[in-house]
Parts: C-alpha cells; structure tokens; sequence
C-alpha cells in the first residue's frame, strides 16, 4: 500500500444505527486490505483495536444518542485521526471525516465515514 494515494471522501463506508457497516467503497479496500464482501453486514471490530473497543463503541451510542450534535459542536470539522487495523494486521493512520444522513423526518438514518491516509 505504499504510495497509495486515495482522495478524501473517495474512500468511504456507510454505518447504521446498529453499528452494522451497510456499504463499503472500493476505494476502502485500497487503504485497508479489507473487502467488502468481508465486511459489508459485519461490525467495526475487524477495523478497531481490541484495546480501544469498548471506547470506541460507547462514544459511538453516546454520539448517535444525539444525533452526533455534541461531537460536531466539540469538532466543527469533524475530522478525526485513528489508527485503522488493516487486513493484514497492521495499523495505518488514517483521517476520518464524518457526515450524517437524516431521513425526511429529520431522524439520523446513517454515519457515512470517509477515510484517507495521514501524511
């Protein structure tokens, strides 16, 4: 993967309330090793680090809770940068930006995720 070079929002994946992954770009097999029929109808586990689970998913529900409102207040931008387990058991850096999806009645529907390499 060295010399990858994936444009921000090219690499993407779609996340529903239930934490279940509904969509997976192919642009997000280039930086992960991860296909999609691996991960499409999984959870996060195979991209988070086992130490950092139970963070990850608690702040998860916290945040879709309300609509993800508190954490954009806190990160206008809502960037973040983690580190990303790829299939091959290595973890990569990764700048995630994150957008909400609402439905027609205003309720959040998904968390579209897109990724791209820290440089």
């Amino acid at each position: 993967m060295e010399g990858l070079e994936v444009e921000h929002n090219s690499a993407f994946l779609v996340v529903g309330r239930d934490n279940i992954i509904l969509y997976w770009r192919d642009e997000m097999a280039a930086l992960t090793g991860h296909i999609s029929e691996e991960i499409v109808g999984g959870n996060m586990d195979a991209l988070i680090h086992p130490d950092l689970r139970e963070m990850h998913y608690t702040g998860f529900e916290r945040a879709w809770a309300d609509g993800f409102v508190a954490a954009l207040e806190k990160n206008p931008e809502a960037v973040l940068d983690v580190p990303v387990r790829c299939k091959d058991e290595e973890y990569r850096g990764l700048r995630i930006s994150i957008n909400t999806t609402l439905s027609s009645a205003g309720s959040l529907m998904v968390l579209v995720a897109s990724f791209a390499l820290i440089d």
